[in-house]
């Protein structure tokens, strides 16, 4: 019954060994996609505002939009 119980519970510290670790894979998924998506806003509303005040035409400055994606 010992050597049952002693089993037991080195197979439970396995099991949470490895949610922790799959819970901590997730966790840096989530916020790596996060960041991915702040980059993309952030470079998408880097419209050239002189460019649209004279032809009334939406378009992006790409130096502006890399920068503040970055």
């Amino acid at each position: 019954m010992t050597l049952w119980v002693l089993g037991l519970c080195l197979m439970m510290l396995f099991v949470g060994g490895i949610s922790i670790d799959l819970w901590r894979a997730f966790s840096e998924r989530t916020a790596l996609a996060n960041a991915a998506d702040a980059a993309a806003v952030a470079g998408s509303s880097a419209i050239d505002a002189d460019h649209f005040r004279a032809t009334n035409e939406v378009r992006l400055d790409p130096a502006l939009a890399e920068e503040q994606a970055r």
